[in-house]
């Protein structure tokens, strides 16, 4: 497996030429920083091939009540990183960091074509993945050490800024057996006989700051409003795929298929062990932003001994328990408002530029060298006017 030796955070980066402080709130300050207007733009499935493809809506897994005790295999011993920009080293081309972006905004613009518009880049200050997003919230936390260690790198079309996800390693091994994925794959039905992954899109308001938000989804929760007529079909059955070129030697295929469900229908998924339950509970610090950033209404643990589901325990945003953590973390939240508009402006100022955190905590920018971009051609050509 590629890159499962660290990258270097700086490969293909100038000298830094700023420094970036952790935004300074004044207690005085109540206003409070919250996610209005969010709204499902587009969604897609990773199909399992030799070249790159997606399905577009694709298919969502759908949540299934299991009977407990239910044993469990566990996970590989490699963990995949980033799955996103893993599935694009399919061809023999190899990786293309300037693709990453390239099947959200294909989505987002198919999404728009199916509903007869088109999508409105202009009006979008940043688009990103929720990892990004995260990461930076821990930094504004004063979170440090090497496993705090990120890089972001930012392209601008117009005032549209773009933050492409920069992994040091693609996958890493895990010596303690997880369950994660084997629970996912018992618990859930994915009708998409030849998916693997499936990525859902939103937009929404952040005190200002109109973002696009894309974030793997984990299982749908189906009732009588979502339940949608539908058949066992794969999706090469589905539609003839649309080629994009991605480089010289890789070609990423665009199918139509699938269906899309409601936002207040998604659903996280996660496991832990009992014995780390009964000495710390669930770690909500970590857990509560994965919900927050991607708008994620319903969170499914699966609290298991050596493997063993012994009970799902199913919490929600409107609980007690989120709502308190939500306004807790209000102080975060008006610090990374603060910083992500100091990072749009930065960018939108200087152009492609990337951002590293190192050990140390400290957030500075960067000029990338000219021959390194983040965003395909495709993007470039089609919003330019933007």
């Amino acid at each position: 497996m590629a890159y499962r030796t660290s990258r270097d955070l700086e490969s293909n980066l100038e000298k830094p030429f700023l420094t970036i402080q952790i935004p300074v709130v004044s207690s005085d300050n109540i206003e409070e920083v919250r996610i209005t207007d969010a709204v499902h733009i587009g969604s897609f499935d990773w199909i399992g091939s030799k070249e790159p493809r997606i399905l577009v809506p694709g298919f969502p897994p759908e949540w299934q009540d299991k009977r407990t005790p239910c044993q469990l295999s566990p996970d590989s011993k490699i963990k995949i990183v980033d799955q996103g920009y893993r599935h694009l080293s399919y061809g023999s081309g190899g990786r293309d960091p300037s693709a990453r972006l390239l099947p959200l905004a294909l989505a987002i613009d198919l999404h728009a074509e199916s509903q007869g518009k088109t999508f409105d880049w202009a009006s979008v200050s940043i688009a990103t993945d929720r990892n990004c997003l995260r990461k930076l919230l821990r930094w504004v936390n004063g979170k440090k050490g090497k496993s705090c260690e990120f890089r972001i790198d930012l392209q601008v079309l117009g005032r549209t800024v773009f933050f492409n996800r920069w992994e040091k390693r693609m996958s890493q091994w895990q010596a303690i057996p997880t369950y994660g994925h084997s629970f996912e794959a018992c618990f859930t039905n994915r009708l998409g006989k030849d998916s693997i992954e499936h990525d859902r899109i939103i937009q929404y308001d952040l005190k200002g700051l109109r973002i696009i938000v894309g974030y793997e989804v984990d299982a749908y929760l189906s009732n009588d409003s979502t339940r949608i007529e539908r058949t066992n079909t794969t999706a090469s059955q589905v539609s003839p795929p649309i080629d994009i070129q991605v480089n010289q030697a890789t070609t990423l295929q665009v199918i139509r298929g699938g269906y899309t469900v409601p936002q207040d229908s998604i659903m996280e998924l996660t496991t832990r062990s009992l014995g780390s339950m009964n000495k710390v509970n669930y770690n909500w610090e970590e857990g509560f932003p994965q919900l927050f950033f991607s708008q994620t209404q319903h969170h499914y643990l699966g609290v298991h001994q050596n493997g063993n589901i012994l009970e799902v325990r199913k919490t929600t945003t409107e609980s007690p328990e989120l709502r308190a953590r939500e306004q807790g973390l209000q102080p975060s939240l008006r610090r990374l408002r603060k910083v992500l508009g100091e990072i749009h402006e930065l960018a939108v100022r200087e152009g492609g530029i990337s951002l590293v955190c190192n050990a140390a905590g400290e957030l500075k920018a960067y000029r990338r060298h000219t021959e390194t971009t983040v965003l395909h051609d495709y993007l470039q050509r089609k919003y330019a006017h933007v």
